[in-house]
């Protein structure tokens, strides 16, 4: 909004279209790079460690296959 709203005595930079699609290819660019630093990033750590669970332990629950807790005693 700043593109469309900006005024030249404030802040040097003139309300625009150019100054609009200055600003959204920002935010773009940032999504983009925070989608591809996100991926590399869980790349790494699947290369490294087990990200998703086994059906089995998701099945049982999480709880009690990976924190050997219970929430509630089923006697």
């Amino acid at each position: 909004m700043i593109g469309l709203l900006a005024d030249k005595t404030v802040n040097g930079v003139g309300a625009s279209f150019h100054q609009l699609l200055v600003q959204v290819g920002g935010v773009v660019l940032t999504a983009i790079y925070a989608f591809v630093l996100t991926y590399v990033l869980l790349k790494i750590l699947g290369a490294v460690t087990q990200i998703k669970k086994k059906k089995k332990q998701i099945e049982e629950g999480l709880d009690k296959t990976l924190l050997e807790e219970t929430a509630y005693d089923k006697n």
